[in-house]
């Protein structure tokens, strides 16, 4: 997947959220933010704090290595 590392992991998780049939607001609601929160990690692919990574890798159903590939801007 091309472009930098924001891009990719913003591309990463619109892909995760749809697999999953998941909207802005149901994963607000898992990982305790905001949905604005979410729509910035989707649109600008701003890294998550550490406190929210492991509720979100939870809600997303990711493997540690799948975590690390999002975290690192990677493909899925």
């Amino acid at each position: 997947m091309e472009g930098t590392t924001e891009e990719r992991r913003g591309v990463a998780l619109v892909r995760a959220m749809r697999a999953l049939h998941m909207s802005n607001g149901t994963l607000a609601e898992m990982v305790g933010v905001s949905v604005h929160t979410v729509t910035m990690w989707r649109s600008t692919g701003r890294l998550p704090s550490a406190f929210y990574l492991a509720p979100l890798a939870s809600a997303m159903v990711w493997s540690d290595a799948e975590l690390g590939a999002y975290v690192r801007g990677g493909a899925q």
